[in-house]
């Protein structure tokens, strides 16, 4: 229990110490997933990341892993005119399961028409 104490002290006090460039660091990974998504957003990836989200709640999927799920499937969906950088930032975190589909995900009916 002290030991646990002593730790949780010293994370705080580091915590403290951090600078703005350590927390830049830090978000730096979540500011060009953020980057990749809008953009995929602006190229209307919604009409296809919505359906898949819900698709993957009903899967089991937590909050944060329907989101990957959609973003996934809306940069596949865009990959002919998402840059090559942001589709790779989306895809990967269900590239580690799921191999990359071979053609767009509109064309199996994911699209927001319901």
């Amino acid at each position: 229990m002290v030991t646990q104490l002593r730790e949780e002290i010293t994370f705080k006090q580091r915590l403290a110490r951090l600078t703005a460039s350590d927390w830049a660091r830090v978000q730096a990974p979540a500011l060009g997933w953020d980057r990749a998504w809008e953009n995929a957003l602006a190229l209307g990836g919604v009409s296809v990341a919505v359906p898949v989200m819900a698709a993957a709640r009903l899967a089991g999927a937590g909050h944060a892993a329907a989101a990957l799920a959609g973003a996934a499937a809306a940069a596949v969906d865009l990959e002919e005119v998402l840059d090559p950088a942001d589709f790779e930032i989306l895809f990967a975190p269900l590239a580690v399961i799921l191999p990359r589909p071979a053609r767009r995900l509109a064309a199996w009916g994911y699209t927001g028409a319901a």
